[in-house]
This record gives C-alpha cells, structure tokens and sequence, in this order.
C-alpha cells in the first residue's frame, strides 16, 4: 500500500539514522548549502534542536498511533480510495512540521549573507543536475531499469521478497505511469526558484519575516506550485494509489505478515522514542532562581 510505504519508509529512514542524531546530520546537511558562519552556526543548531525537541513531543506519538492503525489494515485487502486516504495523512504532517519550522527558518535565513545565496543556488543547480543523472537518463530502457530498481526495494522493505509476478506488475504499473520526471523536475525548479527570491528579498531588506512567510506560504503545503502541474500531480497521484492497491491485494499471507512485523518493530521504535525522550525532560534541571 502506497501510504503505509510512505509512512513506514519515513519512520525507518528516522530510526535508521538514528533520530537522536537527526539535529546534527540535519545541520551538516543544511551547512552544505549555506556554509554557516561562526555566529550563525550556534543559532542554527539550537533551532535544530528544538525542532526535534518539538517533533519528539507533538509528532511521534501521533506516528506510532498511525503505524498500529496501519499494522491492522495491511492484513487486509485495501483499494485505492483507502491508499490514497493514507497518502493525505502523510501529506498532513509533512504540512504540519513545514509550517512549525517555517518562522524560525525565516529568522536565521535573514541572516544569510549574498555569497551564501550564490553558495544555495550552487548547490540546488548541482542537486537538480544529480537529479537529472538519475532519473532523467536519455536511455529509456536505463531510465526504466533504475526506476523498477527503486520501486521494487521500497516495496520488499516494507513487504520482504517479492516474486516474478509482483515485480512484472511493478514494470508494468511504472511504464504506464503518467508520471513526467521533466515536469516534476519543473516543480522542483520552481519552488527553490521561490525560496530564493524570498531569501533575496530578506538580504536586500524588501521583505520583511513577516512578508517572507507570506510568500513562502505555498510551500506549508504538499500541493504542486505551478497550476500547470496540479492537474497532472492529481492524475499521478490517483494512478500511484491504484497500482499499488493492486499491487498490495498481490501479496501473499507471509508476505503480509512480514509487514506486518514491520511496522510493529517501527511502532515500537518510535514509542521508546517517545518515551526516552519524556525521561530527559524529566530529568532536566531544575533552573536555580538567581541569588538576591
């Protein structure tokens, strides 16, 4: 099933790393693009910190919740109305942490100095180009293999070995898809296009935070930006839930089962998680009132 994909591959990337370091791998991620200075490095990693601190809190509880929803439902047969449902939860809290972190972002990005900028676009034009490598190959039969390739490990993450069958109707479903890698790429274009003439607008002082986060407001949701692509990002998406709905009613008893233990192990995870980080808070100090 396409969300429980989504929402189990999202929790297992988080554990994997390991969620409490996900402040500072976050942080070398960001600096990458920024190249933080000295005085802006502290801000940075505080802010990180108290993300996490926030996500920790109001998000992860809610995620385990949904894993042991989905760790009943994937014993079962599902459609695509179901798949696409789920797809939305996840979408939800994606907005959710977008529009958390969103001031806090604006305040340390209008620190950002004009070669820091350069440094941002640099780097997004040397992401996107990656990204062309990847998945836009002029060979059409390598462009297909890498996409069965990644669509096939998602799916055996989640639901173990797959058979011949399964992976057949995966290379079918996918080279049928009105999915276009070109107009995604054009999305993607667009919004870091929007970032940083918001970020550009914050350095030369034409905007104001305020003003900021009014523009970048679009992106506090997972809605395609230009109104070109949301007509074909709605086709995608109710073409996605359908296959893997398909794909998902394919599977066997053991198979099933095996997710199932999955997203126990991911569920539990996350609720040690949960619960770890209640202990440090309770057993933070007590600040010490000043002498008088």
């Amino acid at each position: 099933m396409a969300a429980v994909l989504v929402i189990a591959l999202g929790a297992c990337s988080m554990l994997r790393l390991g969620y409490s370091q996900g402040p500072e791998l976050l942080y070398w991620w960001l600096d990458g693009y920024a190249d933080f200075s000295q005085e802006q490095s502290p801000r940075v990693r505080e802010a990180l910190a108290d993300a996490f601190r926030w996500h920790r809190r109001e998000q992860l509880p809610g995620i385990a919740d949904q894993l042991a929803q989905l760790r009943s439902e994937v014993a079962q047969p599902t459609d695509a109305q179901a798949v696409c449902r789920w797809q939305d939860v996840v979408r939800t809290r994606m907005d959710a942490v977008t529009t958390q972190v969103l001031p806090g972002a604006l305040e340390l990005a209008a620190t950002l100095s004009p070669a820091q900028l350069r440094q941002v676009e640099r780097e997004q034009t040397k992401k996107n180009a990656e990204f062309r490598d990847k998945h836009l190959q002029r060979d059409l039969d390598e462009r297909r293999a890498g996409q069965l390739k990644r669509g096939v490990e998602r799916a055996e993450m989640l639901y173990g070995r797959l058979d011949s069958a399964q992976r057949e109707r995966i290379a079918r479903a996918l080279q049928a898809s009105p999915y276009d890698g070109q107009a995604w790429l054009a999305e993607r274009e667009a919004r870091q296009q929007l970032v940083l003439r918001t970020l550009r607008g914050l350095n030369n002082r034409s905007l104001d935070v305020a003003a900021a986060r009014t523009a970048l407001q679009p992106l506090t949701t997972q809605q395609a930006l230009r109104p070109d692509y949301r007509d074909e990002l709605r086709r995608v998406t109710q073409y996605n839930c359908q296959w893997m709905a398909e794909l998902h009613n394919s599977t066997t008893p053991a198979q099933r089962q095996a997710a199932q233990e999955r997203l126990s192990g991911w569920e539990s995870d996350l609720r040690a998680l949960v619960g770890s980080g209640s202990r440090v808070a309770a057993q933070a100090p007590t600040a010490v009132p000043p002498a008088r």
